[in-house]
């Protein structure tokens, strides 16, 4: 009796310590297969569909100029279901930051813009109990950069900074 109780104790032992070692095996299993998983997957390169080196220039190129900041945009549209177009009106607010005689904005290829109008608005400073008096600006020309998805108006004249305008666009998508 004396010699079986101490190999018992050595069974419950081993038992125990192979319980342990089975459970770090598995641990270390799991380990390994994670790390594996990590590597196979660092190792293959996807390549993307874009080369975003590349489309760079195209993102900075299609970033309107600070010249202008809007401030408010009033859109009016009437959707002809049938065809699957629409016409319209928009009329922003604008302020201008830097002295041009440009005014870029973005413009789907799809929307044709078929009239444009800019309007100087005065503010009234010199006559306190008058409105703001609107000055209609002489546009030189207008050009669609649909590679861009850019609309340009050009005037006439350069326009002072701080100068507050409105910008109408009237527009029809084909």
């Amino acid at each position: 009796m004396f010699i079986f109780i101490p190999w018992f104790f050595c069974l419950i032992n081993l038992c125990h310590f192979g319980r342990r070692f089975t459970e770090m095996f598995l641990s270390m299993k799991i380990l390994s297969f994670f790390i594996l998983f990590a590597l196979v997957n660092s190792s293959s390169v996807h390549k993307r569909s874009i080369d975003l080196i590349q489309a760079h220039g195209l993102i900075s190129d299609s970033r309107l100029p600070l010249d202008i900041t809007p401030s408010s945009y009033d859109l009016e549209l009437q959707p002809f279901l049938e065809e699957g177009t629409f016409k319209g009106k928009i009329k922003i607010s604008a302020t201008w930051v830097e002295e041009t005689n440009e005014i870029t904005l973005h413009a789907d290829a799809n929307v044709q813009i078929t009239d444009v109008q800019v309007k100087e608005i005065d503010d009234g400073d010199e006559q306190p109990d008058s409105s703001p008096t609107p000055t209609i600006l002489t546009i030189a020309k207008t050009e669609s950069l649909p590679k861009k998805t850019l609309f340009v108006i050009h005037l006439e004249k350069h326009v002072v900074q701080g100068t507050q305008c409105e910008i109408e666009l009237f527009s029809m998508e084909n």
